[in-house]
């Protein structure tokens, strides 16, 4: 059997951060080892605003093609023989998306695929479950991105169930967050909008389990995951071993929510290990707290693997 020895690369265009990661494959077969060679993270908000005028402004896209321009010094050394690049809710939606993705595919001298809500979540899952293991194999998988949370379930013989909802840590953020800390008022209010829109969605997804899905696992993927797991296990800076597999409780969640809320915006982003996220993360952080509210669910694990991790693995299977 032929041994593989090559670079891949993926790319993920998201609403509130862009991220780029290069592994190394070594192996053979289905016992292919990866190396991490380079795994960048910016925040760019290409999606700020965008729930408001319907596009890109001309600051989000320069941002987003700044860091393109980075992506592509950071690819050089590696040499990756196959690249995929992938944009995500801000250029499904927005109506001046074309202006960025030409702007940026000459950049990158690499075509961009706009992944569908549906798309999206069958890589997230794929990036996830092999990851972290849960009471039982039937997890129900939930990624906050900036533009949109993504809503998965596994049951037990079926394909994996999928849901996209136009709620994120940035645009809700947006619609609800202020500078100032928030009263018990205010959260309220983003409660009672994110139910009306979580709790049909979860209902649809799981049909008859719902009544029983506080038995069901809970995964946890995407930035605002992460940084809620930096901020429970009091980390200085982001540890992605320590992060992985972290279990964090729904009494948690509502300490973190209670404990951000009566900071002023700008002092989030001092939270250590937030990496420009506080601003958006009490926003990310209620959506979690809904989803555990309507499921009962007590625990969710954490994953650092999500979209990025889907789109390398199922790079990796793909003939070159």
């Amino acid at each position: 059997m032929t041994t593989t020895s090559k670079n891949i690369a993926a790319i993920d265009l998201g609403s509130n951060s862009f991220r780029l990661r290069v592994v190394k494959l070594r192996g053979c077969g289905k016992k292919l080892k990866t190396e991490i060679l380079a795994n960048d993270f910016y925040t760019v908000r290409l999606g700020e605003n965008l729930s408001q005028t319907g596009q890109l402004s001309p600051q989000a896209i320069d941002r987003g093609l700044a860091v393109c321009q980075l992506f592509v010094q950071h690819l050089i050394p590696h040499l990756p023989l196959s690249i995929r690049i992938c944009g995500t809710e801000a250029l499904r939606v927005a109506t001046n998306a074309s202006d960025f993705v030409m702007s940026a595919q000459n950049v990158l001298a690499h075509p961009i695929e706009i992944l569908s809500p549906t798309e999206e979540a069958e890589l997230t899952m794929l990036g996830c479950i092999t990851d972290i293991a849960t009471e039982n194999n039937r997890p129900i998988l939930v990624d906050v991105g900036g533009g949109s949370t993504e809503l998965i379930f596994s049951p037990d013989v079926q394909p994996p169930k999928l849901c996209s909802l136009s709620i994120g840590a940035l645009n809700i953020t947006e619609k609800f967050i202020s500078k100032r800390p928030e009263s018990t008022a205010d959260l309220l209010e983003i409660s009672d909008y994110l139910r009306k829109i979580i709790e049909p969605a979860l209902h649809n997804l799981l049909g008859n389990e719902f009544c029983a899905c506080h038995n069901l696992g809970m995964l946890a993927s995407g930035g605002t995951a992460t940084s809620l797991a930096v901020l429970d296990l009091d980390l200085p800076s982001y540890q992605a071993d320590m992060v992985q597999g972290h279990q964090m409780t729904a009494s948690t969640i509502n300490k973190l929510i209670n404990k951000i809320s009566k900071l002023p915006l700008l002092e989030r982003n001092e939270l250590p290990g937030l990496e420009n996220r506080g601003e958006i993360i009490l926003a990310g952080a209620m959506i979690y707290q809904t989803i555990m509210k309507i499921t009962q669910r007590d625990t969710l694990s954490v994953s650092t693997n999500g979209l990025l991790a889907g789109i390398l693995a199922q790079l990796a299977i793909v003939p070159n």
